[in-house]
C-alpha cells in the first residue's frame, strides 16, 4: 500500500514530478508491479495449484544460482506468476547502478554526530 501511494504521489503531484527523472518512475512503477505479481503469485498461484511448492523447484533454483551452477530444469514446472516475478526482480537488480537506488550503499552513519541544523526565517 505504502509503494502505490508513493507511486502515485510521484506520479500526480506536479511538483514532485518535476523532481523526479524518468528512472525514478520507471524503478516505482517496476517495484509496484513486481510487489503486485509477488502477491498474486503467493495468494492466487498457490490456492489454484495448492501442490505446487516453491521450495522444491524456485528455492533449490535459487540456491544452484548462487552456489555458480544454475540448473533450469528446476524451473519447468513453475508457474508462469512465479517466473514473471523472478524475471522483474532480475531486471530491478539490473536497473539498480543506474538508478537512484545505489544510494542505499551509502550508509550515512556520520549523521549520528552532526550538529542539528537551524532553520531560520529571513526577516525582510
Amino acid at each position: 500500500l505504502g509503494m502505490i501511494l508513493l507511486t502515485s504521489r510521484r506520479l500526480t503531484i506536479k511538483n514532485v514530478r518535476k523532481l523526479s527523472s524518468t528512472s525514478d518512475i520507471f524503478v516505482n512503477i517496476l517495484l509496484v508491479i513486481i510487489l503486485i505479481m509477488g502477491c498474486y503469485s503467493t495468494f492466487f498461484t498457490n490456492a489454484v495449484q495448492p501442490d505446487f511448492d516453491y521450495r522444491q523447484t524456485i528455492a533449490i533454483w535459487f540456491r544452484h544460482l548462487f552456489m555458480f551452477t544454475p540448473n533450469a530444469d528446476f524451473m519447468i514446472h513453475v508457474p508462469w506468476s512465479f517466473k514473471l516475478h523472478i524475471l522483474l526482480g532480475f531486471t530491478i537488480f539490473a536497473c539498480w547502478p543506474f538508478t537512484r537506488l545505489v544510494h542505499v550503499w551509502s550508509v550515512p552513519i556520520s549523521y549520528m554526530n552532526r550538529r542539528y541544523i537551524i532553520y531560520r526565517k529571513n526577516k525582510v
